[in-house]
């Protein structure tokens, strides 16, 4: 990486031998994949214009680029003959570029035009830095010489030469510009770059050759030098006026920085500092827990705890025991014991120190040994000394020991009993208590331990360690906390505070602030929140823990150990197994600023849109990836990120660490996405960013296909409906064509046999009357006979005609008019007939069951209605023909109709046959003397003869039927 910035929105940008990228704390992204860099080469210099363009120069090419609205694109310029190694913009809006080869001028380019620019006036030097102060002054640094070109100015002016001296310059937070040269880092102007203001010489120690490469002052006045091939350093700003005297920070390879070759420095909006080396990207931070530099040696089993009443920290360690008074460092009080076991303070405020091969009472800088017991069989847990001014010690296995009137006493332990006594601490009485043993604690008070039982809660596991509490104890059990006291156990458990699994350490910090190690870390909690959660089990608290990214190094600890002490400056100390470490809590660094929120690409199959805003996507896209960043880049891990594309999502979704959303099966229309977040604090950003695209249909998603679709339809149901239609007339037309055939079959059966027989016969009997005598009864009886026979020949022939069904050319009106004429007489009732729609030809068999069901209707008007007036209807209708025959007698009782088969009334239930043996419908409708009507549908298809079954037949006669009066 050799050169790092960030944008206005947040995202870190870097040049590095690979392309040009950005970062938004997880995920690096190519921005210039369209630069072929085997022959333009590597980006090598970025710079950040006041509009926001990012300009990009690129190595072998001597070419440059400027990244604007999501696209990076070629800026004309001459060759720069050497390497770019700064950039530079003056208030004017000109820009500089600092060429690192030797006796190469700057290039300025303002309003579209390049110009040449040499602050040496010819003399071959090699540049180094460019930068402008706040007075609007340009500065050049070289190898050897400084120059400054005033505000409104033409010509540089040499403001300093020392030869060989390597000069890199800065500028601090005030504005004052630093140079870093063979004598050090000093401050060379005042507050802005203003000459007249000049600070003090304020020197960091420092030599020539380890500062080669570029510097920066961070937030802090922390001066941070990348040392090229030796690693990185950091120098704390100066006290006051007083020049720097503390050591350097040096950070190495062998310090978990990637490359001891380094590149650029940088420091984010947030303070986080970013180093670009030979192998990769480095990132350091302020970190809220501390581990101690002076404390390297940490004991087997984690370090050993003790706070004194003084307010200072003891600290056992794998060969020695350090004290740390308040606001200072650790300082090793007793060295060359070996792996302490306890540390405590006992009678004249001396610190006793347990270790395995002896025991150590430091006072005051005196030390002296006093034998351990002999006859102890596990190591000692922790010792304290209780209100008679009496010292014990827990060892477990070994039990309890007093010291007393210069030997020690033993109470053996007990394990049937659950005694095995460990952790000892002091509650605010100055009682003493115990750990006793398994989910037991004893107060010793003077007199016989008083023991309590606190395993009532199964499900908590095992109490890990004790604390004092203002009124009582603390318990840190396996899966939950408890609190001792005179109204007695009061528990939480984990489903409650997450924060107390495995608790290690308890500790509470005044009334308000109670502070829990274990495996989420050191977390705070509100002391109130945990009495809330003690009297009520469905109260969830939240704690803010930190942890590994905060820098704690290990989150395991010595089990029934004090784990956790305050100090009298208010530092916490934590023993972990990697070592100890501290917290102040009055000194936490917390990030209030919401994080930034970009949307950083959108991608289809076919395209890639970068920083997109508004978007008009081709027609056909179905697919699309959506990149999106949250700009909290000091702890990226907690960063809490949510996204909704409005249409498509119900609700808010939690991507986790995923940066990237993905949308399939997206049809046409306009769409919303938006993004928000939260910083590692939980700060949000509400606002967060949004990005509308629409999506143009293709022709097979328009409104037009959809209507063509639909005429489709319709025309598929019409034809399917034709196609159905033509099924059911075939149908029919082959019923009634075997009916004519079976009627024709009949007649012709009739009249060979029955007819022609009978007829034979006929003449036979005939022959017989005429030998008989004329006037003989015998004749006239045959006579009268043989008239008879041909009465009856005649009906025969007559019911054949009428099985034959001969085409009538009568048309049907005027056949039923002359039917009803018959029927009715001159006598009876008046009979009209009204005509609707042109006369259609109906199949034979049709228009006979019409005329024989019209024949019915008359005689049940005739011979049961008392009609005067009797009138017939027939409509020629284009979908169905219809016949009602209506009159105004005096109806018929409902009952009829169910009693007219039972009744032997066959009229009306013949014409409900002979109307369904056609397929048609006969209805009636009658109420007592109000007459009745009878009428008879019948489908088109079936009745007309040469049905047209064509579309634009049907819609003829629908129009016909539409325009007939």
């Amino acid at each position: 990486m050799s050169d790092i910035l960030q944008t206005p929105d947040g995202f870190l940008w870097m040049s590095s031998g690979a392309g040009l990228y950005r970062f938004d704390g997880i995920r690096f992204e190519r921005m210039d994949r369209g630069v072929d860099i085997a022959i333009e080469g590597p980006p090598v210099q970025l710079f950040l214009t006041r509009s926001g363009d990012l300009w990009v120069s690129y190595l072998l090419s001597e070419r440059f680029r400027v990244y604007r609205g999501g696209k990076l694109a070629l800026v004309p310029s001459p060759p720069t003959n050497g390497q770019v190694v700064d950039f530079a913009e003056t208030p004017d809006g000109a820009i500089w570029i600092a060429i690192g080869q030797i006796g190469q001028p700057m290039l300025r380019y303002a309003k579209g035009r390049w110009t040449r620019v040499d602050p040496t006036a010819g003399l071959r030097k090699s540049s180094y830095d460019t930068l402008v102060t706040g007075d609007g002054a340009l500065w050049a640094s070289y190898n050897d010489a400084l120059y400054r070109l005033p505000p409104r100015a033409t010509r540089f002016e040499l403001f300093l030469a020392s030869p060989r001296a390597r000069m890199r310059i800065a500028t601090d937070r005030q504005g004052a510009l630093w140079l870093t040269d063979k004598r050090g880092s000093r401050a060379i102007t005042g507050p802005g770059g203003s000459l007249r203001d000049a600070l003090p010489s304020n020197i960091y120690p420092s030599d020539a050759f380890r500062r080669r490469g570029k510097t920066l002052f961070d937030r802090d006045g922390n001066l941070w030098v990348a040392r090229r091939r030796d690693g990185l350093e950091r120098l704390r700003a100066p006290p006051g006026r007083a020049p720097a005297a503390a050591a350097a920070w040096e950070y190495r390879a062998s310090d978990s920085l990637t490359s001891d070759t380094t590149h650029d420095i940088f420091e984010d909006r947030d303070g986080n500092i970013w180093v670009g080396t030979a192998l990769g990207l480095d990132r350091f931070r302020n970190a809220n827990v501390i581990v101690e530099p002076g404390l390297n040696k940490p004991a087997a089993y984690g370090d050993i705890l003790f706070a004194g009443r003084d307010g200072a920290i003891y600290i056992g360690q794998r060969d020695a025991v350090y004290r740390v008074v308040p606001r200072g460092g650790p300082v090793a009080i007793v060295t060359g014991i070996n792996e302490p076991e306890a540390v405590c303070e006992g009678p004249d405020n001396a610190i006793w120190i347990v270790a395995a091969d002896g025991i150590v009472i430091w006072r005051n800088g005196d030390v002296r040994r006093i034998p351990p017991p002999t006859e102890r069989e596990d190591g000692v847990f922790d010792c304290g000394l209780d209100r008679s001014g009496r010292l014990w010690m827990g060892a477990a296995g070994s039990g309890l020991y007093r010291w007393d009137a210069g030997k020690w006493h033993n109470l053996p332990a007990n394990r049937a009993a659950r005694f095995s006594p460990t952790q000892m601490v002091r509650d605010s009485a100055g009682d003493l208590w115990v750990l006793w043993g398994k989910n037991k604690v004893a107060r010793l008070a003077g007199g016989p331990p008083e023991v309590h039982d606190v395993g009532q809660h199964a499900a908590l596991g095992a109490v890990r360690t004790i604390s004092p509490a203002p009124r009582g104890l603390w318990l840190g059990y396996d899966r939950g906390l408890g609190r001792l006291d005179d109204r007695g156990l009061s528990v939480a458990d984990i489903r409650q505070i997450p924060a107390l699994e495995r608790a290690m350490g308890v500790l509470q910090r005044g009334a308000r602030e109670t502070w829990i190690f274990g495996e989420m870390g050191v977390s705070r909690l509100d002391t109130a929140a945990i009495e809330r959660a003690f009297r009520d089990p469905g109260v969830i608290l939240r704690a803010r823990s930190y942890g590994f990214l905060d820098g704690l190094p290990d989150v395991r600890a010595r089990a029934r150990n004090r784990s956790l002490v305050a100090g009298g400056d208010g530092r916490l100390w934590a023993s972990t197994d990697a070592g100890s470490v501290w917290i102040d809590p009055a000194r936490l660094h917390s990030n209030t600023r919401p994080p930034g929120v970009a949307i950083g690409s959108l991608t289809t199959r076919k395209a890639r849109f970068l920083d997109p805003v508004n978007l008009t996507l081709p027609a056909g896209t179905a697919q699309v990836s959506i990149g999106f960043a949250a700009l909290a880049l000091g702890m990226p891990e907690r960063v809490q990120i949510r996204y909704m594309l409005e249409g498509q999502d119900d609700q808010w979704v939690d991507p986790g660490m995923r940066r990237q959303a993905f949308y399939t099966n997206l049809g046409p229309g306009d769409y919303r996405f938006r993004v928000i977040a939260s910083n590692e604090d939980g700060v949000w950003n509400r606002e967060g960013a949004t990005l509308t695209f629409s999506i143009a249909p293709t022709f097979v998603q328009t409104t037009a296909f959809k209507f063509l679709l639909l005429l489709a339809g319709l025309a598929a149901v019409v034809a399917l409906y034709r196609f159905r239609m033509r099924l059911l007339t075939r149908s029919l037309q082959a019923r009634f064509d075997i009916r004519i055939q079976e009627r024709e079959r009949i007649a012709r059966e009739i009249h060979d046999t029955l007819l022609q027989g009978f007829q034979g016969l006929v003449l036979r009997f005939q022959a017989i009357a005429n030998s008989l005598p004329k006037g003989a009864a015998s004749r006239t009886a045959i006579d009268e006979a043989l008239e008879r026979a041909d009465a009856v020949l005649v009906d025969g022939r007559s019911r054949i005609l009428d099985l034959r069904l001969e085409p009538s050319e009568t048309d049907l009106a005027r056949a039923l008019v002359a039917r009803a004429s018959e029927i009715v007489g001159p006598d009876g009732p008046r009979v009209e007939l009204t005509r609707e729609g042109a006369a259609r030809a109906l199949h034979p068999l049709i228009r006979e069951e019409v005329e024989r069901i019209a024949e019915e209707a008359l005689r049940n008007a005739l011979h049961h209605a008392e009609a005067s007036r009797i009138e017939i209807l027939l409509h020629w209708g284009a979908q169905e023909l219809l016949l009602a025959v209506r009159d105004n007698g005096i109806g018929m009782r409902p009952s009829i109709f169910d009693d007219a088969r039972r009744g032997g009334h066959f009229g009306l239930v013949g014409m409900r046959e002979r109307a369904e043996r056609v397929g048609g419908q006969l209805t009636v409708t009658s109420r007592e003397g109000a007459g009745t009507e009878i009428a008879l549908t019948l489908p088109a298809r079936a009745a007309y003869e040469n049905y047209d079954l064509s579309l634009f037949g049907r819609l003829r006669r629908v129009w016909k039927g539409r325009s007939a009066p």
